[in-house]
């Protein structure tokens, strides 16, 4: 066996010991630790008492991608391997990962979950698959370990979360170092991914060697700095310079969707699949700013992610940091005043494009922006939406065809339908809605949220599921479970508020 470098970049880390101990001892072969301690003075000091071990101490911190790549350069191993300064691997890691590591290719071990206060893997959370989104961050892929593709010993991976990875140092040199350009910290699992895969090589996960990773969200914090603004900086430069780029890296031999249509389908990229994103979308996002404003912004949050590189209007009656805004001032709790909110977006987006409109209680899945109206003397309305309200563990499909913040129509068609709609109400304001329009379904449904602000009435349909006299759906395509559900929507809904009370 030859040797490994593992190289430990770190800054503030309080379990910085413990990972440099273990990486050690659990080592069977030949090995050098390589720490960078990033523009800090640990204490207590690190003890460094074992000729394996070179550490590498930086007065001042230059961020973790320029600590990975310094350390890379002091190293002296055939093999590269990085890990986080908080993690612990499996007895024999460094050869179990060097037993199976072909030329070209970055492997991955197993991904467990660290408990730090016990030094000690936690029982549950084996990850062995993700995926990057068009929303620029990586994701556990729980489906498609279902795959015939999964079941090999040493299956193929999309990305990694960018806590720990092995190659050779030759695959290392060809692929190149982390960019630093994208900032201290972000985006690097992807960013090693996009490098192996489309410069020629491949990523597998080695599912008999695991690394216990501690993640730090849970009750530890981020030691280098992830405010928005950085994190902005990491996505604004992968969207810019790696994303959708045939020519991204110096040896890239593989055009960018290559490697999305080699793991079709990838959860989110159904848009970039079907058209590559060319013809001219818009969102239109309309809001009365009356919304809980938790629900508010996880429902923008969400938007952000699947909407990928579709430019978002959005109109409020209260200024608000979200896409292009177009801030209307307060209106009265009145459809007419939506129609006035939704013109004032919509001629504002450019001639000729696609418009969707998006209300801020709808919870959108990414197939629903696969949609190309045929006919631009029409809406379309996506009928596959469900409800879901507050305090409730299934969600209620939707009755009815037309909902208007599951509409999408070509701009000119909706800016006459709103104007000649407007003009009706100036002389009868019980006008009925006469419009031409058709039905479709999206591949996966949208979640539309039941409140106590919504301008609907609940009627009797809705009524019944409220008060749990109607047996909703338990687990919905696209979204699982409502536990599910909530975390992947990003919304940590009120628990005090149930269904009944949406009836008040």
């Amino acid at each position: 066996m030859a040797k490994v470098s593992v190289i430990i970049p770190g800054r503030c880390e309080q379990y910085f010991q413990q990972t440099i101990d273990y990486a050690l001892k659990n080592a069977t072969g030949d090995i050098e630790i390589i720490p960078v301690i990033d523009g800090y003075t640990p204490d207590p000091p690190l003890r460094i008492d074992d000729n394996r071990i070179k550490p590498i101490f930086l007065d001042k911190s230059i961020g973790q991608r320029a600590a990975y790549n310094l350390g890379v350069k002091k190293s002296t191993g055939k093999y590269i391997m990085k890990i986080d300064a908080h993690a612990m691997m499996k007895p024999g890691y460094d050869e179990i990962l060097q037993s199976h590591c072909p030329p070209k290719t970055v492997v991955l071990p197993e991904m467990r979950r660290l408990n730090p206060h016990a030094w000690e893997v936690k029982p549950r959370g084996k990850t062995h698959f993700m995926y990057f989104g068009i929303d620029l961050y990586c994701h556990f892929w729980r489906d498609y370990r279902k795959r015939p593709e999964a079941q090999c010993e040493y299956p193929e991976v999309m990305a990694g979360q960018g806590s720990c990875w092995f190659t050779t140092r030759e695959w290392n040199d060809y692929i190149g170092l982390l960019d630093e350009r994208v900032g201290s910290w972000g985006n690097v699992g992807i960013e090693v991914s996009l490098r192996t895969w489309l410069c020629g090589g491949g990523q597998i996960v080695n599912k008999k060697a695991w690394q216990a990773h501690w993640f730090r969200r849970d009750d530890g914090g981020f030691t280098y700095p992830m405010d928005g603004r950085h994190v902005a900086r990491a996505h604004n430069y992968t969207r810019n310079n790696y994303y959708f780029k045939d020519d991204a890296f110096p040896n890239q031999c593989r055009p960018f969707k290559w490697l999305i249509e080699k793991f079709a389908p990838v959860p989110g990229w159904e848009v970039y699949l079907q058209d590559e994103y060319k013809p001219n979308r818009v969102i239109v996002y309309y809001t009365d700013n009356r919304l809980d404003e938790s629900l508010a912004r996880a429902v923008r949050k969400n938007l952000k992610k699947v909407a990928g590189p579709i430019p978002i209007i959005s109109v409020s009656q209260q200024p608000l940091n979200f896409g292009k805004n177009i801030c209307v001032g307060e209106k009265p709790y009145l459809y007419r005043s939506m129609y006035e909110q939704v013109l004032a977006g919509v001629e504002a987006a450019p001639p000729q494009s696609i418009v969707y409109l998006c209300e801020h209680d709808v919870f959108y899945h990414p197939s629903h922006f696969k949609k190309l109206p045929k006919d631009d003397q029409a809406m379309w309305f996506n009928t596959n939406r469900y409800f879901y309200a507050m305090g409730k563990t299934t969600f209620l499909k939707a009755q009815g065809i037309r909902a208007w913040s599951h509409g999408v129509a070509y701009r000119e068609w909706i800016i006459d339908h709103c104007k000649s709609r407007l003009k009706e109400w100036e002389t009868d304001p019980n006008a009925k809605l006469h419009i031409r329009f058709y039905s479709w379904k999206s591949d996966r449904p949208n979640v539309d949220i039941r409140h106590s602000q919504n301008l609907t009435a609940n009627g009797h349909y809705k009524g019944r599921y409220l008060r749990n006299k109607t047996k909703g759906v338990e687990n919905l395509p696209g979204w699982g479970r409502w536990k599910h559900f909530l975390s992947k929507a990003g919304w940590k809904q009120p628990v005090s508020i149930t269904g009944e009370e949406q009836l008040a």
